[in-house]
């Protein structure tokens, strides 16, 4: 019997239909976000943003350097993973490893928390911390 993946809106928990909705990608204050929104939302979320996107600049997405190895993207991937663990943030963005995942035609479900088992396939391939990794705040008693 196969899995059916049906993505959720992200705000109400409603299902959202093959034709209905889908992932939305924005960037602000420097970080960027992805949300699974129905046609509603997406069109709600668009009206919101018009006067601001009317007024705002384009910014091309930087080009990838040619010839950039994978080397280069773990040298980078573990140095936004230290200064994320440094501002008590979990060391990469699980969109990211899901990403990178189904690129390398490894099969998860996507449904839920990525599981720990394809976290580790994820760090291992790029030398990072443990998402689970966190700082540890001394309690005070």
């Amino acid at each position: 019997m196969a899995d059916v993946v049906m993505k959720v809106d992200d705000l109400d928990g409603t299902p959202i239909p093959p034709d209905g909705g889908g992932s939305v990608s924005f960037g602000f204050l420097g970080r960027h976000f992805e949300i699974d929104l129905s046609n509603a939302h997406e069109e709600e979320l668009a009206k919101l943003l018009a006067p601001y996107i009317e007024k705002a600049r384009e910014v091309a997405t930087p080009a990838v350097p040619l010839g950039e190895t994978d080397r280069a993207r773990a040298q980078l991937l573990q140095a936004e993973a230290q200064r994320n663990l440094a501002a008590g943030r979990k060391p990469y963005d699980t969109v990211a490893a899901r990403e990178w995942l189904q690129e390398q035609g490894i099969d998860f479900n996507q449904m839920g928390p990525l599981k720990k088992e394809f976290r580790e396939i994820y760090e291992r391939h790029y030398g990072l911390p443990a998402y689970d990794t966190a700082p540890q705040h001394p309690t005070k008693g």
